[in-house]
């Protein structure tokens, strides 16, 4: 299930991030720690979106968030619960938040991922995405990241 985004919500995941999700997260912020992550997903403001496991566990945050005219860029970072959602996420990913804002003014959104996650990118290219940067030493303390984009 699906719901907009709260801060307690996004907390209990970023308390409960994925290895790789947590690393990607603080590479790419001032803080060290969860309350950081939740801060930051919170100022980027609406759309933001939940997912939640069959028995109510948040599980799964993401969002976007205008960066620059016709341009968005999204987030996203779960638990080892993930996969109990990701056909879920997965639907409403492709089949409308990308649709939905490629039919407005938007002619991209994108997204930083860092590069150790190849499932990830696999899974985000299932979902239309392309890969079109690498971003060496990108992150705070040297991380390699890469860029991917879905373009009208």
């Amino acid at each position: 299930m699906l719901a907009s985004a709260t801060l307690p919500g996004i907390v209990h995941v970023a308390q409960r991030l994925r290895p790789l999700d947590r690393k990607e997260c603080l590479a790419l912020l001032w803080g060290d720690d969860e309350m950081a992550i939740a801060r930051h997903a919170m100022a980027a403001g609406e759309p933001g979106w939940i997912a939640h496991a069959s028995d109510g566990e948040p599980v799964y945050a993401f969002g976007m968030t205008p960066t620059r005219p016709c341009c968005w860029a999204c987030w996203g970072f779960g638990t080892m619960r993930f996969p109990e959602v990701m056909i879920g996420v997965s639907r409403f990913v492709k089949f409308h938040l990308v649709p939905g804002l490629l039919d407005t003014d938007a002619l991209r959104m994108e997204l930083l991922c860092l590069a150790e996650k190849v499932e990830a990118h696999k899974w985000l290219r299932l979902l239309g995405a392309r890969e079109t940067i690498e971003l060496p030493c990108f992150g705070r303390n040297g991380e390699d990241f890469k860029m991917l984009v879905w373009r009208r």
